[in-house]
């Protein structure tokens, strides 16, 4: 027991496909927190990301899930006997009684997974965390605005902690082992006066498509490369990136670090040496004025707003 009406135990993944076939458990739209019109009909069907659901059996197949927390509630007033939910004490086990249909309150997505990896693998083994609350509809929206409340985590630090790309682990070698450590924006925004260079989408994507690599020793190598050409543009630069901003350089706008992963790709390339940096650098006016960062897409208008 969690709380009075909240009680918390574990699900076989193979359970949750039994429910749907036996329609014990149902998605109800008045409690879930997405919803679509189907074209041409006035009924409503579940919003699904697919994409979420594959990810979701992909790691399950290959023991890379980790259990999270499904909550299904036993709506107040739909048992025949009185009282949806029975807890015994003495056993410490939990009855729902009958005629009582358990609703998705969240792990929509997760239920439709569960139904795919043990049609793929019938003898999976994996448990999920289940929480069974006791709510009327009114408390269970409740419970959502609530949930919905949460602070949402963003596709940056997402991706972050996901780490799935061989770039990923570059760029978290260059977050602990480089001049760029702390320079290196969690979120998609960066904070100049917290001493934010980059944000972590911009340099990550932009290494994914300069460096190929096939094995975590190229990720090591590309690491190991790209911490030496920052060690020197930090050096050579370092009066622009971390004194008061030089009013119109575009040299420490965030975006410009795809370019110079692009051009350290391409240094790394033809051979020429790091410390020619500086003298390739030098020849890019850098300034708003130049009329190359309109052709780039970089300024748009008349009012030259930084896209």
């Amino acid at each position: 027991v969690v709380a009075n009406g909240v009680y918390s135990t574990m699900i076989d993944v193979k359970r949750i496909p039994e429910l749907l076939d036996a329609q014990a458990l149902e998605y109800d739209f008045d409690i879930q927190r997405q919803a679509r019109k189907r074209k041409g009909t006035v009924g409503q069907v579940a919003t699904v990301y697919q994409k979420n659901v594959n990810e979701m059996v992909d790691k399950m197949l290959k023991g890379e899930l980790y259990p999270s927390t499904l909550v299904y509630n036993a709506l107040v007033g739909s048992s025949e006997t009185g009282h949806e939910l029975y807890y015994d004490s003495s056993k410490r086990t939990l009855t729902v009684t009958k005629g009582v249909i358990l609703a998705v309150l969240d792990g929509w997505h997760r239920c439709l997974s569960s139904v795919e990896v043990t049609r793929r693998s019938p003898d999976i083994k994996f448990n999920f965390i289940l929480t069974i609350t006791n709510f009327t509809k009114r408390q269970a929206q409740k419970y959502q605005a609530d949930h919905a409340k949460a602070t949402p985590i963003s596709k940056t630090r997402i991706e972050m902690f996901e780490a799935s790309r061989l770039a990923d682990t570059v760029t978290q070698y260059l977050m602990s082992d480089s001049d760029l450590k702390d320079r290196i924006a969690a979120q998609h925004i960066v904070s100049p006066t917290a001493g934010e260079l980059v944000s972590y989408n911009v340099i990550t994507d932009a290494i994914e498509r300069e460096f190929p690599m096939e094995f975590r020793r190229d990720a090591r190598e590309v690491g190991e490369y790209l911490s030496e050409f920052f060690e020197e543009f930090i050096a050579e630069y370092s009066e622009e990136l971390f004194s008061e901003r030089k009013s119109g350089s575009f040299l420490t706008y965030n975006k410009m670090f795809a370019g110079y992963i692009a051009l350290a790709r391409k240094m790394q390339k033809d051979n020429i040496p790091i410390r020619e940096l500086k003298n390739i650098l030098g020849e890019i006016d850098f300034s708003r004025e130049n009329p190359l960062w309109k052709e780039l897409g970089i300024l748009s208008g008349d009012d030259a707003t930084i896209r």
